[in-house]
């Protein structure tokens, strides 16, 4: 049996990545508006945003908090989307497909399919590799409704369980400032 490179392996391991990493952009965007909703207790929605330059009409699908989208109209020219972006209000998926490719071949998360503040949903991107991960266990190569509730209820669970168990120690230290 002929040795693989150290290299080659590192093209195989990014390869699977990919492949594990491409979801349907609807499944997708309707999960993240649940999973926002529950984490950040704000109201998210899955929606269509559509924009007219007056000769081309745009259509955007986000994960928007429901309060922020209020205070704009329905047309979320593209300022005010890269705004919403910027200060964690929404996800915005590539107009150009209905796949989600969400990491790169380096992991990191393809910024030519999705749009996200990291810091303000980290738990985002922890949840898609907690999904990245169960499809590769579970062979899984084309994601179903049904896969993503089972990672979101595991996910959800231990995410709730961590932060019960830190939660009392910052409302303590918070308390006593």
């Amino acid at each position: 049996m002929e040795k693989m490179s150290l290299f080659d392996e590192m093209d195989r391991i990014r390869e699977i990545i990919i492949g594990y990493s491409i979801f349907d952009r609807d499944l997708i965007g309707y999960a993240l508006a649940y999973l926002a909703t529950e984490i950040s207790g704000k109201s998210f929605e899955y929606m269509e945003s559509r924009y007219s330059d007056g000769w081309v009409e745009y259509v955007d699908h986000i994960v928007v908090d429901r309060e922020q989208v209020r205070k704009f109209s329905r047309e979320l020219d593209p300022g005010t989307l890269n705004y919403l972006v910027d200060w964690g209000h929404a996800i915005c998926f590539s107009r150009h497909a209905d796949r989600v490719y969400f990491y790169n071949a380096a992991g990191e998360i393809n910024e030519k399919s999705v749009k996200i503040n990291v810091f303000e949903f980290s738990y985002v991107d922890d949840f898609m590799k907690s999904l990245v991960q169960y499809c590769y266990e579970n062979g899984i190569e084309k994601v179903t409704k049904k896969d993503v509730n089972v990672c979101m209820k595991k996910f959800l669970d231990d995410y709730k369980r961590e932060h019960a168990t830190n939660g009392p120690i910052l409302e303590k230290v918070k308390g006593e400032n």
